[in-house]
């Protein structure tokens, strides 16, 4: 809803905004991942605190990669910066941090010719730096793009420079708001 507010002879448009967001991650079911956040906006709407909760579901890898880790489970914290507030369409960014369970999956032939796949389960973390943009076509909806890069942290992959390596996703959201 706008509002529009007269301060000293001088009209001012503001934009009535919902504070809370429960948001599905779309693209994320394409990795194998069901992914929904919690994000709480400030009073001022230039802050958000998000809080991820995801849960894998294929032991097969997730991404396009087959020799890679898959993800189990994550939650973490994300803090959104909102430069100019909110409004129907606007500019987000702000660091991330995800810790989680993660499945190394390693598909390989031994010294006799055979196939072997092996998982292991270990914890696994990433920082990351969140950009992107949202679209709040009502007070109650919104549809978000985010683009993430940042550094992940597996310590028992099976190769040594796999242990700290850096990351890329993108996810599309859509946002009940509250």
């Amino acid at each position: 809803m706008v509002r529009f507010i007269q301060r000293r002879s001088k009209i001012i448009k503001t934009y009535d905004f919902k504070r809370n967001l429960i948001t599905y991650h779309l693209i994320d079911l394409t990795v194998s991942n069901f992914t929904i956040s919690y994000e709480r906006i400030l009073k001022n709407g230039k802050i958000g605190f998000q809080i991820p909760l995801s849960f894998g579901y294929s032991e097969s890898g997730s991404g396009f990669d087959q020799n890679t880790m898959s993800n189990k489970f994550y939650t973490g914290l994300y803090l959104n910066f909102y430069p100019t507030g909110q409004g129907i369409i606007r500019y987000v960014m702000g660091p991330g941090i995800r810790v989680g369970i993660g499945s190394n999956n390693d598909y390989y032939y031994d010294e006799n010719g055979n196939h072997v796949e092996d998982h292991t389960d270990s914890f696994y973390g990433k920082i990351l730096i969140n950009n992107g943009a949202v679209f709040t076509p009502i007070s109650t909806l919104s549809i978000s793009a985010i683009l993430s890069l940042g550094i992940r942290y597996f310590p028992d992959t099976y190769y040594s420079d796999d242990i700290v390596k850096t990351v890329a996703a993108f996810s599309l959201n859509l946002s009940y708001r509250f």
